[in-house]
């Protein structure tokens, strides 16, 4: 565990799950555990808790149903200790059906995807595994907090409590400390304690710094339960006149949207896969992240805790109406279907759902806001038999947590829904690609507080590395940057993205943009169909390789010289063609040579967009172009050589020590020519054999065509890159992974296991 059978079947063009769902199999799955029950846990509450399972789940321990959930993105815990059976095996089993099909708008996997865990507590035990910490005023020199501590008593013996907490800084100094006493009322009490802390270090995305609060539990004078907790001392709020502001500063938000899945890995909740996706999302000026859509595994909030990103929660992608999709059956198929999701359950489990969502997640300091759903039908057609479900939905969130935002990611494509009752519950409004919307709802609404909750990023539906020169060449058409094009195109997606940035950093009214997406992922493969079996929105692909467009992104969001030049320059056969040349900066102008000579300094023109552009007639060579400040010096530079034939395979890792078992390194080979040049427009299928030491995870190459499979050895690569993941295999040591293709030279990386 976690595990995703999905991922390990082949892509089949037949599967019920059709593209949406990637092509891949879903069905029924079992699973079983047979253990001994170690003595000791007799002494304490046993519980048993998955992190999450993909879907429709039942549990059953000794031939007995505990329970299971039919959504596949909460968390649930199960008592256990009265059903085992001490000084003889246990069998725990696991039923899980995903075979209502199509079951998503995207992949979603299968199984039991996420960790398991087994707690053994006390009788009297921390509601929600930690108690709640928020700001209640900061500056540089005083901190007031205020600490809630929920407590449940199992048994009725228990009478009274003892809460005794210490806050401690980063290298374990004291804070803080304090008691709270009580008495336990129907087996429950709640503990509220405030605290002082001289000289706070706030957190923030540059300084995501984190305290720890230490917090022991006693029962009648017994110690039951304890807890550490990582804390962000930070203030927010949101306004109307300028949008989001952190500790007392306006934040504009340069926010992506992610999926849950892990490209090659599947949908399994992984760190390592976890903390890699936030990093590149960070590396290109990212300081925000929108789950999408469903609650994310535990891990994720915890790394964006401590990596400094922020977060807006979704908790559900549909409520009650089914939402309707393209089948993408064939091109051209204009068939819509409904979707099996969430909506057959939401009545009758979105409260426990919601209620058991926040007492885990609100603890995390990078929490910024609460989304209660994304392009909801009932929003979408103002149905009012949402409006109750919404009020309620709203006011249990304020309730266990009314500190954040409460928001939805909303649509304004129907007629009324403008107008609909269904924003005044909300304190924030997301606008998913309604940028044109801004101006007269801000006129007809001054109070409203909204954002892009989903705008269009640049990325054309292209593979990463693969050009069409005719769509580079229809960019360069004269554009009007103050209107959006709604025509569907390459040209148009690409425009509508630099208009959607110019007009976010133009209107501090908005409170930022969550592009669409920052990493392709599994399914969706709009607009295309089969052999497309994953989605071509992403800034990046599936492997986390940048595309063009990442640049875009980082020239916009970053501080650091930027200056990245496309396409590849491999046109055999084309010698003499006109080449649009492009490039993303934010150096003040930039200067094109091809061997050496110039081809003009360039500087941004409003009416041909945020990038820079010559048409170069084509000669092989190379192309460097040079990027200067104000003063005219140089500041930047960056070149592209036409490579030769395939030659040799490079290997680099990105993690060359391994710790654990869950732990992985990411191998990137790369195709070089005799010279050491990438070469961009060859395929070679490349195989890694790894020594004993390691095993394979999976292999990809961010090819959305791709329908090999990715829990192999070997894979071709795409624009020259192919990654392969790998993990220990149990023993330690140092190890080789070996990458070759036919008579190319083989690439070699060593790994240490520890």
């Amino acid at each position: 565990m976690p595990h995703d059978w999905s991922i390990e079947t082949p892509f089949d063009r037949d599967s019920p799950a059709l593209g949406r769902g990637g092509y891949l199999t879903m069905g029924v799955g079992w699973y079983r555990k047979r253990f001994t029950a170690p003595a000791y846990w007799t002494e304490r509450d046993v519980d048993l808790r998955f992190g999450g399972i993909y879907r429709r789940s039942e549990i059953w321990l000794n031939g007995k149903l505990i329970g299971g959930r039919p959504g596949g993105y909460v968390e649930h815990n199960y008592r256990i200790g009265d059903l085992l059976m001490f000084g003889q095996e246990n069998v725990l089993a696991v039923r899980v059906d995903n075979s209502l099909q199509p079951g998503s708008r995207a992949y979603t996997g299968s199984g039991i995807n996420r960790e398991v865990t087994v707690l053994l507590r006390g009788n009297v035990q921390i509601e929600g595994d930690h108690p709640f910490v928020t700001t209640v005023s900061a500056d540089g020199t005083l901190a007031k907090l205020r600490i809630r501590c929920g407590i449940r008593a199992l048994s009725a013996d228990a009478k009274s409590y003892t809460v005794k907490t210490a806050l401690l800084d980063r290298e374990g100094r004291l804070c803080w400390t304090g008691q709270a006493d009580g008495e336990l009322t129907a087996g429950a009490g709640e503990a509220r304690l405030d605290a002082s802390v001289p000289s706070p270090r706030l957190w923030s995305p540059e300084d995501p710094y984190l305290y720890r609060l230490v917090t022991e539990l006693y029962a009648d004078g017994s110690l039951t339960d304890t807890a550490e907790t990582p804390c962000g001392i930070r203030y927010m709020c949101w306004t109307a006149e300028d949008g989001f502001h952190l500790n007392g500063r306006r934040v504009p938000l340069k926010g992506v949207c992610l999926h849950q899945d892990n490209g090659c890995l599947g949908a399994v909740e992984n760190r390592s896969a976890e903390a890699r996706k936030i990093a590149i999302m960070k590396q290109m000026g990212c300081n925000a992240i929108r789950l999408s859509h469903d609650p994310f595994p535990e891990s994720f909030l915890t790394l964006c805790d401590e990596m400094g990103i922020l977060v807006v929660d979704e908790i559900f992608e549909e409520w009650f109406t089914p939402k309707r999709m393209l089948a993408l059956r064939k091109d051209r198929d204009k068939e819509t279907i409904p979707v099996n999701y969430y909506a057959a359950f939401f009545k009758d489990w979105y409260a426990r759902d919601l209620r058991d969502t926040i007492l885990r997640d609100r603890r995390h300091p990078s929490i910024i806001a609460y989304s209660v759903g994304n392009e909801l039908i009932e929003q979408r057609f103002s149905d009012p038999e949402a409006i109750p479900y919404l009020q309620d939905i709203c006011r249990e969130i304020r309730t266990l947590d009314g500190t954040r935002a409460v928001t939805c990611a909303c649509c304004f494509d129907v007629e009324g829904a403008d107008n609909s009752p269904f924003y005044q519950d909300l304190d924030l409004v997301g606008y998913n690609y309604a940028e044109a919307l801004y101006d007269e709802h801000l006129a007809r609404f001054p109070d409203r507080k909204i954002f892009g909750s989903e705008n269009t990023s640049i990325t054309p539906f292209l593979k990463r590395g693969v050009y069409d020169l005719d769509d580079l060449s229809k960019l360069q058409c004269t554009i009007d940057l103050t209107r959006g094009e709604s025509i569907d195109s390459s040209k148009a997606r690409h425009l509508s993205g630099e208009y959607s940035m110019r007009l976010h950093q133009s209107n501090k009214r908005i409170g930022g943009m969550f592009i669409w997406t920052g990493m392709d992922y599994l399914g969706e493969p709009t607009p295309y169909t089969w052999p497309s079996r994953s989605s071509y929105f992403g800034v990046t692909d599936t492997c986390g390789f940048p595309k063009d467009a990442y640049y875009f992104y980082q020239s916009c969001w970053s501080d650091k010289p930027v200056l990245h030049l496309f396409p590849h320059w491999n046109w055999e056969g084309l010698e003499g063609r006109p080449i649009d040349v492009l490039a993303y900066t934010n150096c003040d102008s930039a200067e094109l040579f091809l061997n050496g000579v110039s081809q003009g300094i360039c500087r941004f023109d409003p009416r041909q967009g945020m990038h820079l552009h010559w048409r170069v007639p084509y000669n092989p060579g190379t192309l460097t172009v040079r990027g200067y400040d104000p003063a005219g010096e140089l500041c930047a530079e960056d070149r592209i050589v036409t490579a030769g034939p395939p030659a040799e395979i490079r290997l680099s890792a990105e993690q060359t020590v391994l710790h654990d078992l869950y732990e992985l390194c990411y191998i990137t080979a790369r195709v070089v020519d005799a010279a050491g040049n990438p070469v961009p427009v060859d395929a070679p299928r490349i195989t890694f054999t790894p020594e004993d030491g390691l095993e394979i995870v999976g292999v990809d190459n961010g090819d959305p065509t791709y329908t090999g499979m990715l829990k192999s050895d070997s894979i071709p690569t795409l624009g020259g890159l192919c990654l392969c993941v790998v993990r220990r295999g149990g023993r330690t040591g140092r190890f080789t992974v070996t990458a070759a293709s036919g008579d190319l030279k083989p690439g070699t990386v060593t790994v240490c296991c520890e």
